[in-house]
């Protein structure tokens, strides 16, 4: 196993008096797939923030290559790094912008560059989607769309927030291919229930009540 990239130590976090997330622990290396499931209201989703940096532990520590971050400094050079698929990405993609322009927008907002014709071929897609906007595009379409753009920065890590819940079967294998194949070159951590994408990752997490275990217990 690498070294952890990023890892959270002993995070708690709050929302008032509502203890969200307690004590969680977790290390992830390139090479991991990790996925999380979970009931609703669990904490996936804030930890998946915390994981990306959109989000700040209430107590604990966030470390990325060993580092405690601390400070918009931090998020702000790791922005690139670190990408964020959420689980409706219809909702995530400007209706104003073209997917070339939505898939290159976080790339020129890190200061670099990227071509979009290439990731969209990437996630499986041809380039007569350059033009297109949102509301043009399927469910499939916007999930394969909002991963090239995540991809855009070649980030070391990759969250996906439910990737496959409002695809069909056959597009949910399709996307399902594209994280293995993301998962080669970055950390990988994806909150969802689907099965078969359980089966394919490194590890499969359960979160419940604020805690963090390795299994799904047997109900």
């Amino acid at each position: 196993m690498n070294e952890p990239l990023t890892a959270l130590e002993a995070v708690t976090k709050t929302y008032g008096q509502e203890v969200v997330l307690d004590g969680v622990t977790l290390a992830l290396s390139v090479g991991e797939f990790v996925t999380l499931s979970g009931p609703s209201g669990a904490g996936k989703s804030t930890l998946a923030r915390l994981l990306v940096g959109l989000s700040r532990p209430t107590s604990g520590q966030v470390l990325w290559e060993g580092r405690p971050l601390d400070g918009s400094a931090d998020i702000r050079r790791l922005a690139g790094k670190r990408q964020i698929v959420f689980q409706n990405p219809l909702r995530s993609l400007s209706p104003r912008l073209t997917v070339e322009q939505i898939v290159v927008e976080p790339a020129l907002i890190a200061g670099g560059g990227a071509n979009a014709g290439e990731l969209l071929e990437r996630v499986g897609l041809s380039r007569r989607f350059l033009k297109r906007r949102a509301r043009q595009l399927s469910a499939g379409e916007c999930q394969r769309v909002a991963l090239a753009r995540a991809l855009s920065t070649g980030p070391q890590l990759l969250v996906l927030d439910e990737p496959t819940s409002s695809l069909d079967p056959i597009a949910a294998a399709g996307i399902i291919r594209l994280i293995e194949e993301a998962a080669q070159e970055r950390a990988v951590f994806a909150i969802s229930h689907n099965n078969a994408l359980a089966e394919r990752a490194t590890r499969s997490l359960f979160l419940s009540a604020g805690s963090l275990s390795e299994k799904q217990p047997v109900i």
